[in-house]
This record gives C-alpha cells, structure tokens and sequence, in this order.
C-alpha cells in the first residue's frame, strides 16, 4: 500500500527544505558513516535541491 493513498498525511522532512540537525545524526547512525560526511553530501546536492542546513560542528549535534 503506499503511504500516499488513503488520505493519509504524510510527513516528508525532505520536502520541508529545512533540513533538521537530527536528521543528520540519524543519518549518521544508520549509515555507520561520520555526520560531517552526511553533511558534505548534503551540502554536495542542497543548492540543486534548495535545502537549508543547520549550522555549526555537527559532531555537537544530538537527536
């Protein structure tokens, strides 16, 4: 079934164009991957994108 059928509401955080910093980390988890590698791939696509995300060291970040 897709999530998109039924009249269900979706929640995408991609489509928000504000990328939150625990996203990231999550990302970085579940990957088994650095954050700052997470977020070089992000910053890699944001501008095709248009993506805003967040500032600052993200090895400070936490969910």
């Amino acid at each position: 079934m897709s999530p998109l059928k039924g009249g269900d509401i979706v929640f995408l955080p991609w489509l928000e164009r504000e990328v939150d910093s625990s996203h990231i980390v999550h990302a970085a988890y579940r990957l088994e991957k650095p954050r700052q590698t997470i977020l070089k791939t992000l910053q890699r696509y944001a501008p095709i994108l248009n993506l805003k995300l967040p500032e600052g060291d993200p090895e400070t970040w936490d969910f």
